[in-house]
């Protein structure tokens, strides 16, 4: 879901089928110790989805370092498309008895999401790459829009996975037969780890401590992540950021916004932007570790549903506020469930949840 400042309208990305994209405007005077200060923007793709910045620096411009990292953390630790990264070599590993040792960041990584996932009763899962690839629909999302754009009188169609095929991926997923012992994991044959939902706010966690010493006021997004960094206002240090929230019944419109201190990550979870329809179901990329399917999505024969709610996430931590505004999701869309224990789960870590629905922010 797509994030962006209050106060200024957002912009597109050409060509782009954009999970987050954000326009912040911004507001800042900032004095380091005598150096200039400058303003310092960028926007590029990186991680699967839109990068942006805009800070104010008396530092230098760190636009550089941060695509390079960003660009080092999906080859060598995250991306399970690349089979030589960390994930890709743990997925290798599936089903082998010695395991795979992990590297301190990793284990890191996978203990907290796998906490997460034990609190949420499962809402959350980092073991659904079956599924994710078995639906494909980030790319199949992607070439809609294309297809959409294009001369094509065909256009593109997508065909969902068949119930069996739904079926038989699940049955390769679930956590709780994860195991990591003497920073060793152990995998199930067929088990596959998507560490997608919590990549950019990974990445958003790195970059606030490579610049936690730096002069900097600013914000940096990652798709529907974002990080708040400094004070909004010299004069007024306590005056917190507003960062506003689109509208999911109405992508055009904003719902409203909220008030973020500076230090924070800020993530959302929305049913309405990556998506392709079929058959009159629409058809997005949050699945539902329990049943397999989108969210709100129950079977072919019953047809589909919008979710109620987008959940939006404040915290101090980049993986786990998208964490939780994943499993959040999950929970507050969850009729046996619903929003009360959503939003109990986020306060269990520290976090503040926010639902975004057709009455606005709640």
């Amino acid at each position: 879901m797509r994030l962006v400042c209050f106060l200024k309208e957002r912009k597109r990305h050409p060509g782009r089928l954009c999970a987050g994209c954000v326009c912040i405007a911004l507001s800042l005077v900032l004095s380091a110790c005598g150096s200039l200060v400058k303003t310092y923007t960028g926007t590029d793709l990186l991680m699967g989805t839109v990068l942006s910045m805009k800070v104010e620096s008396g530092d230098g411009d760190p636009w550089e370092e941060l695509t390079s990292m960003g660009q080092d953390l999906e080859t060598r630790e995250l991306s399970w498309r690349i089979e030589a990264s960390e994930v890709g070599r743990i997925n290798a590993s599936a089903g082998d008895p010695e395991g795979l040792e992990l590297s301190p960041e990793m284990e890191e990584i996978l203990t907290q999401c796998l906490a997460v996932s034990e609190e949420s009763g499962g809402a959350f899962d980092i073991t659904l790459g079956a599924l994710t690839q078995l639906w494909d629909l980030d790319r199949a999302a992607l070439k809609m829009q294309e297809a959409g754009s294009s001369a094509d009188p065909e256009g593109f169609t997508y065909t969902p996975p068949s119930d069996e095929e739904v079926q038989a991926a699940l049955a390769r997923c679930g956590y709780e037969r994860v195991r990591i012992e003497e920073h060793r994991i152990y995998l199930p044959e067929g088990m596959r780890i998507d560490l997608g939902a919590v990549g950019k706010g990974i990445f958003l966690g790195r970059a606030a401590e490579a610049l936690q010493e730096a002069p900097i006021s600013g914000t940096i997004s990652a798709g529907g992540s974002i990080l708040t960094l400094g004070n909004k206002n010299r004069s007024e240090p306590s005056e917190p950021w507003n960062i506003g929230i689109v509208d999911p019944t109405d992508p055009s419109q904003l719902a409203g916004a909220i008030p973020v201190p500076g230090g924070s990550f800020v993530s959302t979870s929305g049913d309405y932007e990556r998506y392709v329809e079929a058959d009159g179901v629409r058809y997005h990329h949050l699945l539902d570790p329990h049943t397999g399917y989108p969210v709100g999505v129950k079977r072919p024969a019953s047809g589909g549903a919008e979710a109620n709610f987008a959940v939006t996430i404040v915290c101090t931590d980049g993986l786990l506020s998208d964490a939780l505004s994943t499993a959040c999701f999950v929970i507050a869309n969850d009729p046996a469930r619903g929003p009360q224990q959503a939003r109990e789960l986020a306060e269990r870590f520290g976090a503040q949840m926010y639902l975004v629905g057709a009455d606005g922010i709640l």
